[in-house]
């Protein structure tokens, strides 16, 4: 599963279905393999997005910036960081390929999702919650939808929602 280190703030970003909400034991693992206990800070069922707070510092990790999502647009280059089959990381790339995407066009999956960011970046099973970032390595979104049939179109929770989960905190 994926997730992505968000600015300053202590937070990952991750798909909130990939949580198991009971569960008092969430740990994430870095890229160098050290695990780091998190707790669940919020989530945003609608929007299948969730922040975890970490329970620790951790130097050694440089985290990300969210980007202005008035600045995408189609055909935009994206990278997207994964651990498809447990192959952690894993990095394909592709554009964007359409925005504002509504979920409930597509079938099961995130029915209340809107602004959906769709990619052709390649995706594999176990990179939910990763991040999609542009060419500047800001965080475009956070994958949350792949179809089946194809795997040129695939979804990502845009950076818009994920900051406005971030600044609800603050409420």
């Amino acid at each position: 599963r994926g997730g992505a280190f968000l600015e300053e703030s202590g937070y990952v970003v991750t798909g909130y279905h990939i949580l198991n909400e009971e569960s008092k034991d969430l740990l994430i693992r870095t890229r160098n393999g050290t695990t780091i206990p998190v707790s669940i800070a919020k989530v945003d069922k609608k929007q299948d997005i969730a922040l975890l707070k970490l329970t620790e510092a951790l130097p050694d990790v440089r985290p990300l910036t969210l980007a202005d999502s008035s600045t995408f647009y189609v055909r935009q280059p994206v990278f997207l960081i994964g651990s498809p089959f447990g192959l952690f990381p894993t990095t394909t790339n592709g554009i964007i390929s359409a925005l504002n995407k509504d979920g409930s066009t597509l079938g099961k999956g995130c029915p209340t999702c809107t602004k959906l960011v769709q990619t052709n970046a390649v995706v594999g099973l176990g990179s939910s919650g990763g991040p999609l970032l542009n060419e500047k390595g800001e965080v475009v979104g956070a994958l949350t939808l792949r179809t089946l049939e194809s795997n040129a179109f695939n979804f990502a929770v845009s950076a818009e929602h994920i900051k406005a989960l971030i600044n609800s905190m603050a409420e």
